[in-house]
């Protein structure tokens, strides 16, 4: 199971990308996301859900979404969204986060561009450029406790794509560089 926050928030079922339908849902998912191997309180989720203005039921409705999102997310549910004492924890592997993949292909890029490499850096750092599909879980409200991780994802974007602006200029494709400049000027 992979999932994709760099963008609209999806879900890869092993086939497809998925669209998670519900707004609730979707806000309990990003919640796990932005902490990724961490357990995430129950209050903690129920105000990333509701704000300051939770219902009386919060925590039993935050445990009826644990167990929709479960059940979309398949077989492979019950061991993904852990219960713990507490809260919930998101179980997955470095290769299961979009987030995790870019940030180690940027690393390998930066590793290449220390050891003479240019022309493998631009392609590890046009591979991690290509995983983002928009803003930061674009399809979801925002929510002020992710502002600082979402500035600080923006930002390494904004990085890389230096980074490969500047192998591109070291590999004397100026043609490109310019197009990513100009690119990057309207954006910003």
């Amino acid at each position: 199971m992979r999932f994709r926050m760099l963008g609209p928030l999806r879900v890869h079922n092993g086939t497809e990308w998925l669209a998670i339908p519900a707004a609730k849902q979707r806000l309990l998912l990003s919640a796990l996301l932005i902490e990724p191997g961490r357990m995430v309180g129950t209050q903690r989720l129920a105000d990333q859900i509701w704000g300051d203005r939770p219902p009386p039921t919060a925590a039993k409705t935050v445990t009826a979404y644990v167990m929709r999102l479960r059940r979309l997310l398949g077989a492979d549910g019950a061991s993904l969204l852990a219960t713990r004492v507490q809260g919930y924890e998101l179980v997955i592997g470095e290769a299961d986060l979009d987030v995790w993949e870019f940030q180690r292909l940027v690393g390998a890029g930066r590793r290449e561009v220390a050891a003479g490499r240019p022309a493998p850096a631009l392609d590890h750092f046009t591979e991690a450029l290509a995983l983002w599909r928009g803003p930061v879980l674009a399809d979801v409200p925002d929510r002020p406790t992710w502002a600082a991780r979402i500035t600080q994802l923006e930002q390494a974007r904004l990085t890389a794509t230096e980074d490969r602006i500047r192998v591109l200029l070291e590999l004397d494709r100026h043609p490109e560089a310019h197009d990513e400049l100009h690119r990057l000027v309207e954006e910003h």
